[in-house]
């Protein structure tokens, strides 16, 4: 039999990444392949099993099943003290920043290894995922051990976890009532989300001003929109008691009513669909929007793009091609304008003319105005995209570059991509960046998903975080 240290010598000389203590090199690339039935590493032979090979479903199984993951077929000529062992590594993504790992020398791991490690990493979802899976190898021998060659067994399964005790969450709901000018399938006011996961972010939210005093509404989910334009009300939501003015309270679903709120003003409503709560926030007249006409639009308030402030605290941001002088309003007309004189605080980039406007070089720019500091800064921006998806990676230093489009305003680049995540960053780095839904992209949102690699066009509609959305079409 050969000794360990001989063996060790042996990987070293064929080039495998090796370490003969505890402190292994962990820092090896990983790979992002399908998954391989077969891999070799000088003498160590082994297979991924028949439950990592396909879709796996814990819901069907146990907790206390075993699920077969890797079987050696072959391996290294060993003494009589050393032994093989293996380390399965789960991940969320191919680039295994985030991950977990499960003692698989036994060559199977328990249901419930599993499903903990599901929701360590896509949190309480009951929807299917796909968890990258690889292994790492060892020689062991007492306490030493040494890592053979890189990783073997990579690819990525689709698993759906053990169900928890959770509500179904629809993925849009809409208010209808006096607060959207009726009580029928025509007058609905469709409630904002990220676009991430709902279980993860079960919160959808929607600022808007009250049309009347003693607005009612009710609530109604997705799923129930096609029964309920029928005429059919048994999925809408609502409170206990018709015409509660509490400014918090349960959604129910059986003999729903309708919540009410007294004075007219702006408000924000959320609904927290996990804890099944609704809340709302009476704003006042603060308005969530700031005006911004300027030469770049003929210096028409009613028509100017507006910027947003999403929590209200006016702190107002958003994306603007600008050629020269604007000014920022607080009203779609000139009763309430704020030109250069008015802001303390100021960018370098700021200048001024002979009305008083701001002005700046002609380019597409990242506004934001803190009406609470007076101060305005403005930041020019070119796009790009980054993530997995691209060739950049994550590092926004890479980014796949986009072009503006004036006619059209919006980015727009048409490129090869992988499967995979990305988003949108701005001037090469990670300070201005959107993400979300393509539908709707908020600053600093979540990453979009590639499902198949091709050559796609993408388009960028910058506004505000209430309206910037995405066009991605494959070609």
């Amino acid at each position: 039999m050969k000794k360990l240290g001989l063996y060790i010598m042996s990987i070293l000389t064929l080039g495998f990444m090796a370490a003969c203590n505890e402190d292994f090199n962990e820092g090896v690339f990983p790979q992002t392949n399908e998954p391989e039935t077969q891999q070799n590493y000088d003498g160590l032979v082994v297979e991924l099993d028949s439950d990592f090979t396909s879709a796996l479903d814990l819901s069907t199984k146990k907790s206390t099943d075993t699920l077969y993951v890797l079987t050696t077929k072959e391996t290294p000529e060993l003494n009589a003290y050393s032994n093989m062992s293996y380390v399965l590594e789960v991940s969320n993504s191919d680039s295994f920043s985030k991950k977990v790992d499960l003692d698989a020398s036994t060559g199977f791991v328990l249901v419930d290894e599993l499903n903990t490690a599901f929701r360590e990493l896509f949190g309480i979802s009951p929807k299917a995922k796909e968890m990258h899976i690889r292994f790492r190898a060892y020689i062991t021998e007492g306490t030493a051990r040494v890592r053979c060659g890189s990783y073997v067994g990579t690819g990525v399964v689709t698993v759906t976890p053990v169900p928890m005790d959770l509500p179904t969450i629809d993925t849009a709901y809409y208010l209808v009532g006096d607060v959207a000018g009726g009580w029928d399938a025509d007058h609905l006011l469709k409630l904002n989300h990220s676009g991430a996961d709902v279980y993860d972010a079960p919160f959808f939210t929607l600022t808007f001003e009250l049309p009347k005093e003693n607005a009612y509404f009710k609530i109604v989910p997705e799923s129930a929109l096609a029964a309920f334009a029928g005429g059919d009300w048994s999925g809408v939501l609502g409170c206990a008691e018709d015409g509660s003015t509490a400014l918090e309270g349960e959604i129910v679903s059986a003999n729903a009513q309708a919540m009410r709120i007294v004075e007219k003003q702006w408000v924000r409503i959320k609904l927290d669909m996990l804890n099944q709560m609704y809340y709302i926030e009476l704003l006042g007249e603060v308005s969530p929007y700031m005006w911004v006409p300027g030469s770049h639009q003929n210096w028409t308030p009613a028509t100017a793009t507006q910027l947003y402030s999403a929590s209200m605290n006016m702190v107002y941001t958003g994306h603007i091609y600008l050629t020269g002088g604007f000014k920022v309003c607080a009203t779609p007309d000139w009763n309430n304008a704020y030109g250069y004189d008015y802001f303390t605080t100021k960018s370098a980039n700021l200048t001024t003319d002979n009305d008083g406007n701001l002005v700046v070089t002609p380019g597409f720019y990242y506004l934001t105005v803190d009406m609470t500091t007076n101060s305005i800064s403005v930041v020019e921006t070119t796009w790009g995209l980054v993530g997995p998806a691209t060739p950049a990676e994550w590092d926004p230093s890479q980014y796949v570059p986009m072009t503006y489009d004036a006619e059209a305003q919006c980015w727009t680049v048409t490129t090869d991509l992988k499967a995979g995540q990305m988003k949108f960053c701005a001037n090469g780095s990670w300070d201005i960046n959107v993400g979300g839904s393509a539908d709707k992209l908020v600053a600093g949102g979540d990453n979009l998903n590639i499902a198949e690699a091709g050559n796609y066009t993408i388009k960028l509609y910058l506004i505000n975080d209430e309206s910037s959305y995405c066009t991605i079409t494959k070609n």
